[in-house]
């Protein structure tokens, strides 16, 4: 399948026009909007969305990334009893030892 790069996106999948007509007519819609038809138009984002420009080298993509998260505040500088108690805990090097030992599997357990 051959595509016009300038119209596709690296972070946005399906951006490929011919993907898109495609899975359009496997769901037998005209186009992207009548999956939006439902929601009001007081509720829908009628600007493009602020997405930078592609970043082609991996490392500099993970930089990228990683300086947006660094304004986040992360558990270990606060406490949080968000996720419904999963969060950064120490488990003991022992429990994967435990967990792995052959005399805990039974025919119920598999292996």
């Amino acid at each position: 399948m051959h595509h016009d790069r300038r119209e596709t996106h690296p972070y946005i999948p399906n951006s490929v026009p011919e993907v898109r007509a495609a899975m359009l007519y496997a769901v037998d819609a005209a186009s992207v909007e009548d999956f939006y038809v439902d929601i009001p138009d007081s509720l829908r984002l009628r600007r493009p969305l602020n997405i930078p420009a592609p970043i082609k080298a991996e490392s500099d993509l993970v930089r990228h990334v990683e300086d947006l998260l660094a304004r986040n505040t992360s558990t270990r500088e606060a406490l949080s009893f968000l996720g419904a108690g999963c969060y950064q805990h120490h488990v003991p090097a022992v429990c994967d030892e435990i967990n792995g030992r052959t005399e805990f599997l039974t025919a119920y357990a598999g292996e």
